[in-house]
């Protein structure tokens, strides 16, 4: 029954306000715009993190306007928190969050009436690209039995590498964020603005495999 005071205090009130903002985040209910190209089918696009202490992948649909502009609808993310065995292995949390990604791309081939396009991952780690791009590298049992299940759902030449600063909007399933980065109209819910650029201007790290 005692009252909270001093930072405590403040972290609770921070805590309520945030949930105050929740319910003023909206999606728009279709992941479809209404001035798409009949004619080109939507990309498939994933972002995938892992830290010491989670995981997550978020997956967006990339379409092409009549008019020839590009845009990107959010349609679902999944995060996890890692394994208490997991906890702390970075590398093994990034490469479950590959293998998040090909799952719900997967998911969204299996469940979806739209006629999809290609495939498109992007991560920030360079080991799990070398990983999925190199099939002798020295695996684990645990790494092995992810990059075969990535290498069976996705082509393994098409995951690209970007930097941590330029794959944010993975990184809100492992860091956390406010609401107001989530809102409608965000970066979130539509994806980095260079997505719905040329692919010939996208941040992509090029990586370069050697033995």
């Amino acid at each position: 029954d005692q009252e909270v005071v001093g930072d405590l205090r403040v972290k609770w009130m921070d805590y309520f306000k945030m949930l105050e903002m929740v319910k003023d985040i909206c999606f728009p209910r279709s992941v479809k715009p209404s001035s798409y190209d009949p004619a080109v089918r939507p990309t498939v696009v994933t972002f995938s993190d892992g830290n010491k202490d989670s995981f997550g992948a978020v997956l967006y649909l990339l379409w092409t306007l009549i008019g020839g502009e590009r845009e990107a609808r959010l349609v679902t993310a999944k995060a996890k928190l890692a394994p208490l065995l997991n906890q702390g292995e970075v590398v093994k949390n990034e490469l479950a969050g590959a293998t998040f990604a090909v799952r719900l791309k997967s998911w969204m081939l299996q469940h979806s009436s739209l006629t999809l396009g290609d495939y498109q991952p992007f991560v920030d780690s360079q080991i799990v690209q070398h990983m999925v791009r190199r099939e002798d590298y020295d695996l684990n049992t645990y790494a092995g039995l992810r990059v075969k299940e990535i290498a069976k759902k996705s082509d393994v030449t098409a995951w690209l590498h970007i930097s941590s600063k330029d794959n944010f909007v993975a990184d809100i399933l492992t860091k956390g964020t406010s609401p107001e980065n989530i809102k409608e109209g965000s970066d979130w819910q539509t994806g980095p603005n260079w997505l719905v650029k040329d692919p010939s201007e996208w941040p992509v790290t090029e990586v370069k495999l050697t033995k």
